[in-house]
């Protein structure tokens, strides 16, 4: 089974590395929100994960609303598939014409400090083009998460390092500490659901849900600046925007649940300029009673 999963691995690569190689940017983001709307019919458990999501944070809004923010996402993320590809095997020439960074200086004077800076934002449908935006702006280093499939996460690995210095894992706490006493900048995302020993539960959008308390303890112990970063697609498809926002101040506070709120406070501002282009399909509120009633685990 796993040589099978694998060999369809290598096959949807290379598909998508030839069609990024081959076809102009507008048109991958045209054929992006064509595979979006395939998505939205196929992944049912995803679809209704994104569905809950949304009416969970933005109970306001008219059911006919909610459903039309839910295709724009699965466009956006139709578009984020190729937006990888984009970060995998674009040449920098092409990234740069693409990405504006915004902040740098901010980023500098963090760093003057000498005890590292975490980059701390959510998870976007334009997290890899993004990432390999901001090296070319910026030496830092990115975490990511294993998929636990060789070939991809060998792809995502040397993608990553593309744009970023090293690719730390999401659990080698040990490399990403020595890379922050080295004085790095390390971007790492701070919202998926968090259910290991030492999360807590803290507000996102109102309502209670499972999140780390790693920055905090982290930023506790070593010191290091904490620094948000805001990234997004541009409406008219031009391109994309970074900001590296001003640190946060008075954080780490000793309260692990009032820092998680703060951390999840930016996000959720994050998500409200650009809703559509949120990860809408991760279980953010796992608990009791189960908003989602799947019995998925991510």
């Amino acid at each position: 089974m796993k040589t099978f999963t694998n060999l369809v691995v290598y096959i949807l690569l290379g598909i998508l590395w030839l069609l990024v190689k081959t076809l102009p940017y507008r048109a991958q983001m045209g054929l992006g929100a064509v595979l979006g709307r395939v998505l939205l019919h196929t992944v049912r458990t995803r679809r209704e994960i994104a569905r809950a999501n949304i009416g969970l944070c933005f109970p306001e809004l008219a059911a006919r609303d909610q459903e039309k923010m839910l295709r724009e996402n699965f466009r956006s993320l139709g578009r984020g598939v190729f937006e990888t590809g984009i970060s995998w095997w674009a040449s920098e020439s092409f990234v740069r014409r693409l990405v504006t960074v915004e902040g740098v200086d901010t980023l500098a004077r963090a760093l003057e400090a000498g005890r590292g800076v975490l980059l701390v934002g959510g998870h976007f449908t334009t997290l890899d083009i993004s990432c390999r935006g901001l090296g070319t702006a910026i030496d830092f280093d990115v975490s990511y998460r294993p998929f636990g499939i060789a070939p991809l996460d060998a792809q995502v690995i040397r993608g990553r390092q593309r744009g970023a210095g090293v690719a730390v894992a999401k659990d080698n706490f040990r490399l990403l500490l020595r890379r922050l006493k080295q004085n790095r900048a390390v971007w790492i995302a701070v919202d998926q659901a968090d259910t290991s020993q030492g999360s807590v539960d803290a507000r996102f959008f109102g309502l209670t849900a499972p999140s780390a308390s790693s920055v905090a303890r982290i930023t506790q112990a070593h010191g290091c600046a904490v620094l948000p970063l805001f990234f997004a697609r541009r409406e008219n498809l031009t391109g994309y925007l970074l900001q590296i926002e001003q640190p946060l101040q008075d954080f780490p506070s000793g309260n692990l649940i009032a820092d998680a709120e703060r951390l999840n406070a930016v996000v959720e501002k994050h998500v409200r300029q650009i809703p559509d282009q949120y990860y809408w399909i991760h279980r953010r509120f796992k608990g009791q009673p189960d908003p989602y009633n799947q019995p998925e685990k991510s």
